[in-house]
Order: C-alpha cells, then sequence, then structure tokens
C-alpha cells in the first residue's frame, strides 16, 4: 500500500529540527550591548578629552551599536549630571564618533566623565576618566639654585610648573655663548625639577643665570641668580730637582741620555752634558722644555764606537736658577759605546704630524705619522696653548722598527680654545719632530660636541696592475648626517683624496671607493675618513702593491732541503700581509748577522 508524504509537512519539520540543534545564542548573534571607547592620541591630551581651555574641554568617544538602534551620552562629575543625549546614532556594527562640547567649566580644576551607550540589548558604562582644565597664568618657576661647583664647572636646577600647558625651559647664562639646555617638559600641573651640567667655566670666576619657562600663555623668567666657581689650588713653585739616571739604547754611532726630573710646577728646561772626561763635561744638548710636572727625559746623541763618555743631567725654571746658571745634576754616570760593525745601518727616525681628529669641547685625537727606519722608535705629542711653548706631553709609546700611523687622545682641554701640537719621536740614532698643527675645540654649548662618527680602514679588494678598490667602515654616526671619503698616496703622507659621499645618517655602514691609474707594482697607503657636525675621524693606515703588467710566473716548491739549507714557509690572505717564518733543518741554528740564502714560493689560489 503506497503512502501519500505531505511536502509542506516535509519543509516545517526540518525547520524544526534545524531550530531545536542550533545553539540558543545563535539567534542573538546578531544583535547585542553596544561597545565603548576613548580615543587617545594626536590632540587627545587625555582619553576621550581634547581642545582644553580654561573653560571647555570636547568630549569624545566611540560606540559601536553592534547591529541595534542606540542611544549614547556622557556624564560628567557622576551619573546625574547626565549631558550630550543623542537618542539615535543607528544600529550599524561600526564605531561612531560622539562628541559634546563642555562650558563654563573651571581654569586649573580636576573634572571626571564617562561615556554611557544603551540599546534594547544592554547599557554599556564607559571607564571614568579625569582631565584637568587649563591654566589661565603663565608657567611658574621656582627654587632656582646653582651647586656643585668646581674650578670649571656647575650644576644649575630648579622648578617649572607648566599650568597644564605645553611648556618650553631653558637656561640663559652669562659670560659664556648664552642660551642651553632646551627642553619640553610637558603639559601637567605640577613642578617639573629641570636641570643643567654647565661645563667649560674659569675658575674663581663669577657668573649667573636665569631660567626661562615659556608656553601658549606668556613667557616667565625667573630672577638671576649668581654663583662663583672655585679658586684653582695654589700652585707652590720651586726649583727643579734632577737626576741622572743610566744611559738606553747604546750603539756604535749614539746612546740615549736620561734622567728624571721634578719641574715643581713651573715651567723647567732640561739639558744634558756630556764628554770623554768626567772632570771635562764640554759638550752639551739643547735645553727642552719639559713642562711643569715630574718624569722622565730622554735625549739622543751620537757617539764615537768603542768609547766611554761621561754625562750627567741639568735643568733650570727661573727659580734660583736660569740657562746660565742651571740645577747640576749631582751624579755623574758613564757608558761605553760599542764597537763598530758592519750592521750598523740604521738612522734616525722620521716624524710628521697629521691633522688632530674627534674633537670635542674637551678633548682631541692626535695623529702623527712614523717611519722608524729599521730602529726601534719611541713616540709621543707635544701640545699647549701657545705654538711656541708646547708644554704639555703624551707619554711615549715603543712603535717597534716598521712604518706607519700612531694616535693619542688628550682630554682635559678647555672648550672654544685653539692648541697646537707636534708630532716627536727618537731611536737608538737620534730624534725627529713633526711640524706643528693646531685645532680648535668646539664650544661646551654644540649640541654635537662629541657625537663624530667612528671610521675603520678594512682591506682592499679587486687588486689590479692599476686598479683596486678601497673599503672602509663607519659607526656611531649619533644620527647626524655623515660624510665618508679616503686618502691614500705612494708615501705615508698620502695626498690624494677621493670625492666624499654622504651615507645619511645610518649608525653603520661599510663604503668603498674605486681607483683606477695607479702605477703596475707600486707600494701604496690609505686610509678611511668620517666627517659629521661633531667631529672628524681617520682610520688607520694600511697599504697595499699593485699587481705587476703581464703575466706572473709562479715558481715551483723545491722537493727536498739540505741539512744546511733553512726552509722558508710562507702564508698569505686575500689583503693581508704576507708572513714569513723560517725553520732549519737537521738542528742547525740561526745566529744573528749572518746571511741566509732562501726562496720564497708564492702561489695564486
Amino acid at each position: 500500500m503506497n503512502k501519500i508524504i505531505n511536502k509542506n509537512s516535509i519543509v516545517f519539520t526540518a525547520i524544526l529540527a534545524l531550530a531545536l540543534i542550533l545553539p540558543v545564542g545563535f539567534a542573538r548573534a546578531q544583535s547585542a550591548a553596544p561597545a565603548v571607547s576613548y580615543p587617545t592620541g594626536g590632540s587627545y591630551s587625555f582619553p576621550g578629552v581634547s581642545n582644553i581651555t580654561p573653560t571647555s574641554v570636547t568630549l569624545s568617544v566611540n560606540v559601536n551599536p553592534n547591529g541595534t538602534a542606540t542611544e549614547a551620552w556622557f556624564e560628567l562629575n557622576g551619573s546625574s549630571n547626565a549631558m550630550g543625549y543623542q537618542n539615535n546614532i543607528g544600529s550599524g556594527t561600526s564605531n561612531v564618533v560622539v562628541t559634546y562640547d563642555i562650558t563654563g567649566l573651571s581654569p586649573e580644576t580636576s573634572y571626571t566623565f564617562r561615556a554611557v551607550a544603551s540599546n534594547t540589548v544592554g547599557t554599556q558604562n564607559g571607564t571614568p576618566t579625569a582631565f584637568v582644565t587649563a591654566s589661565t597664568s603663565k608657567p611658574v618657576v621656582s627654587s632656582v639654585q646653582a651647586g656643585s661647583f668646581t674650578q670649571t664647572s656647575a650644576t644649575l636646577s630648579g622648578k617649572v610648573n607648566p599650568k597644564n600647558s605645553s611648556t618650553e625651559v631653558w637656561f640663559e647664562i652669562s659670560n659664556t655663548d648664552g642660551t642651553v639646555g632646551f627642553q619640553n617638559i610637558g603639559s601637567g600641573p605640577s613642578d617639573v625639577n629641570v636641570t643643567y651640567s654647565l661645563t667649560g667655566l674659569s675658575a674663581n670666576t663669577e657668573y649667573s643665570f636665569r631660567i626661562v619657562a615659556d608656553n601658549s600663555l606668556g613667557m616667565t623668567p625667573s630672577n638671576p641668580v649668581t654663583f662663583k666657581t672655585t679658586t684653582a689650588p695654589a700652585v707652590t713653585t720651586a726649583a727643579p730637582t734632577i737626576s741622572t739616571t743610566s744611559a738606553s739604547s747604546v750603539d756604535s754611532d749614539s746612546a740615549t741620555l736620561r734622567a728624571s726630573y721634578n719641574a715643581n710646577n713651573a715651567t723647567t728646561y732640561v739639558r744634558f752634558a756630556y764628554g770623554t772626561s768626567s772632570s771635562n763635561l764640554n759638550s752639551y744638548t739643547s735645553f727642552e722644555s719639559v713642562g711643569t710636572g715630574s718624569s722622565t727625559y730622554p735625549k739622543s746623541i751620537s757617539v764615537s764606537d768603542d768609547t766611554t763618555y761621561y754625562f750627567r743631567a741639568e735643568a733650570y725654571n727661573g727659580i734660583n736658577s736660569s740657562s746660565s746658571a742651571p740645577v747640576i745634576a749631582s751624579n755623574i754616570l758613564n757608558f761605553t759605546s760599542d764597537e763598530e760593525s758592519d750592521d750598523d745601518q740604521d738612522e734616525d727616525p722620521s716624524i710628521s704630524t697629521d691633522d688632530a681628529s674627534s674633537i670635542t669641547s674637551n678633548s682631541a685625537r692626535l695623529n702623527g705619522i712614523f717611519d722608524a727606519n729599521g730602529s726601534d722608535t719611541e713616540t709621543r705629542f707635544a701640545y699647549g696653548t701657545s705654538s711656541s711653548n708646547l708644554n704639555n706631553f703624551t707619554s711615549y709609546d715603543n712603535q717597534g722598527d716598521d712604518s706607519g700611523s700612531f694616535d693619542e687622545k688628550i682630554t682635559g682641554l678647555a672648550a672654544n680654545t685653539t692648541y697646537y701640537f707636534r708630532a716627536e719621536g727618537y731611536n737608538d740614532d737620534g730624534s725627529d719632530n713633526g711640524s706643528v698643527f693646531s685645532f680648535k675645540t668646539l664650544s661646551a654649548s654644540d649640541d654635537n660636541s662629541g657625537q663624530f662618527p667612528s671610521a675603520v680602514t678594512k682591506f682592499t679588494t679587486n687588486l689590479g696592475s692599476t686598479t683596486v678598490t678601497l673599503n672602509g667602515q663607519v659607526t656611531n654616526s649619533f644620527n647626524l648626517t655623515t660624510d665618508v671619503w679616503f686618502e691614500y698616496g705612494t708615501t705615508l703622507s698620502l695626498g690624494t683624496k677621493t670625492t666624499p659621499k654622504s651615507i645619511g645618517t645610518v649608525s653603520s655602514t661599510t663604503f668603498n671607493a674605486s681607483l683606477a691609474g695607479l702605477n703596475p707594482s707600486t707600494i701604496y697607503y690609505f686610509r678611511a675618513f668620517a666627517k659629521n657636525s661633531g667631529g672628524e675621524s681617520k682610520g688607520e693606515i694600511l697599504i697595499f702593491k699593485t699587481n705587476k703588467s703581464g703575466v706572473v710566473t709562479n715558481t715551483t716548491t723545491p722537493t727536498s732541503n739540505s741539512s744546511t739549507t733553512p726552509v722558508i714557509t710562507t702564508t698569505s690572505t686575500t689583503d693581508k700581509a704576507l708572513s714569513i717564518s723560517i725553520e732549519s733543518k737537521a738542528g742547525d741554528k740561526l745566529v744573528k748577522g749572518e746571511n741566509i740564502d732562501y726562496l720564497i714560493t708564492l702561489k695564486n689560489e
């Protein structure tokens, strides 16, 4: 028997079954209570608050109706103060910005508000938020004082109340470059501590300063405050004391005489008297300034071979002593020069002064170039504020017997001051001084003082007979626009400069320059430079040698060595110096001064 099925009953039954298995919340997913949030950032001084004046503000709230017709309003200092009612902001599903301008408020007064939104699903209260109306007065400056005095510095301080308006503050100083320490302290309602460390001052000197605060309602300068830097300690001067010490670096044709001295705080000049008889010291070195402190003093002299010499030190500083009547060391010492041999072929060092770099308001890096000419060489710098009186010295540093550049950082300099300096050096065969150069320290108020970049010279690449790529790296450019370049040449003096190029304000990057037109099979010297408004930096001087023109023929490594032939092993890395080690076979010893025949085999990898 066939059954007759009603199609309408099937559809109804399916719909009913679907309704029974769906979650209860499915029908409600299309609508919900409104969502409330406050806009921040930009023109909003407080969440949801903008356009703040002494008597009015604009309140704002983001309301999402979540699919149901929604009304919104604001409540000020409690629910009884409802205002800005909007009975229908729609029934969409995205934020609607609701605003209301409140007037008739009191200046410099704290208020609390919240936004409320409601629809048929529910009511949402915004988080209570506080704000403060603006002041009707200019910023207030108080508690202005100076402290932490030294001979060259002081700490200035005070308090500033912005009075709820964005406020800028600075310090104005007498007897100096003027205005320093600019800063924005915000727009709060309370006192803000402001300080500035003032440096580069003169000892025992009176200064005055004031703090100035400025906002949209006007400018407020404090009353001037006067302070005085501390007095430099009293300097007790006396005639110098000096003692002869043992000679060093004695050779067949030279020796270094040495003495220890105390200048006793007065500029002192030192020399040596010497001769071949202890009773007749009839030769003299020239008097040289050694400054006002205490140290050792070396001086190289020329001597005859295999001869005994006697010597003593002499000094004067104008206090109970003079160049015609110096203080004479009580002790006379002696040495005997070496016997001359064929190996004594070394020369005096060659010393050149180079430009100062990394200059700040109180420091600088002095640079020099040396060629030791085969003899261990000591270098230093002499400097001062007069080109004719370089009475300050760095310590001597041993540079070995090769050639290259050297540098020394000096500190404790006066701001905005011209200094003079030169490189100096000596070895067993004599001494040499570079030319006098000068530089000027930056002003103490220079915002970029000390923010110079750091340049590093890197090894070359793409080396040919007439071409090469120079490489460098620069770091710490302090977000200042920086220029980079290279200097190069066939001597340590360099002399040729590549075209400077800007690397912008990056904190660290590599850079290069391609050279052409070089001479084949020639040694070149080069280094990297970097410069910004804070100062200049120089990299170390490196060398490279261009290839020969044409084809280089490789030699073949010997298959065996006799028991009397040294073996020379070479190691080479691209762009680095070739190193050579010599090793004898069958226990033979290598004797100093002995001539050795050897073969160097080079292989291009």
